[in-house]
């Protein structure tokens, strides 16, 4: 979900091209905005920079939940959200995306493994 968007909101078109280029369609994407999220029990909230965590602090059903950055499993904590910048910084902002993504994942089939 976005906590500054509206739901059924398309993907940003830098956004789209740059997801392509990496192998993924986002042509059909639509934002959720956080009001219309359905939260579950055990949900771990992973965002992109430092002042979403305050954000989302400041919404009741999020003072409490466990809330991260996405960028510290990729070694770069923050991570600016490419909405509305170029071509180029967008491409940079997905690579630090991909790379975050994999090492969590990476992180999370380690702990399986030793448990």
């Amino acid at each position: 979900f976005g906590l500054r968007t509206s739901t059924g909101r398309p993907a940003h078109d830098p956004v789209i091209a740059e997801a392509g280029r990496r192998g993924f369609d986002l042509t059909a994407h639509q934002a959720l905005a956080v009001q219309d999220f359905v939260a579950v029990p055990g949900d771990l909230y992973l965002v992109m920079e430092y002042r979403q965590i305050g954000e989302m602090r400041q919404i009741d059903r999020f003072a409490r939940a466990p809330i991260d950055l996405l960028g510290r499993y990729g070694g770069r904590p923050h991570l600016h959200d490419p909405y509305g910048l170029g071509p180029s910084f967008t491409a940079t902002s997905l690579g630090d995306i991909d790379r975050s993504v994999s090492a969590l994942v990476n992180a999370i089939r380690r702990a399986r493994a030793a448990a």
